[in-house]
């Protein structure tokens, strides 16, 4: 992974569903319990990030990224079913995409929770 906000990380979670008990079968163990609230808290610490991050994008650009990745309440949309509802080509929204990625990348708090290149 290159940075947090990479394209290829995003896919593989799913914000609208996922919860921190979800990935541990006993949360009855007071150290796996302890575990479990520590897990939720970076899973929301990360989540407002992202949504920081994601407000300083122009409200489409925002609005195509929240869609594609199911950050919006909802599963992760195609490039397809974005361009229909939103009447664009399905090539366009995959530029907004890319283009909202890079803008992404170039923010201050983006940059400074990127993680280190495994050597």
């Amino acid at each position: 992974m290159r940075a947090f906000f990479s394209p290829s990380f995003m896919p593989s979670i799913h914000y609208s569903s996922f919860t921190a008990g979800d990935a541990f079968a006993d949360a009855d163990d007071p150290l796996e319990f302890g575990f479990l609230e520590q897990s939720r808290n970076v899973l929301v610490g990360v989540r407002a990030s992202m949504e920081r991050a994601l407000e300083e994008l122009p409200a489409r650009y925002a609005m195509i990224v929240r869609m594609r990745y199911g950050m919006d309440g909802d599963r992760p949309r195609t490039l397809e079913d974005i361009a229909q509802k939103l009447n664009l080509s399905r090539e366009r929204v995959r530029q907004i995409e890319r283009d909202a990625f890079t803008r992404l990348r170039m923010q201050e708090d983006v940059r400074k929770q990127r993680l280190p290149v495994a050597a």
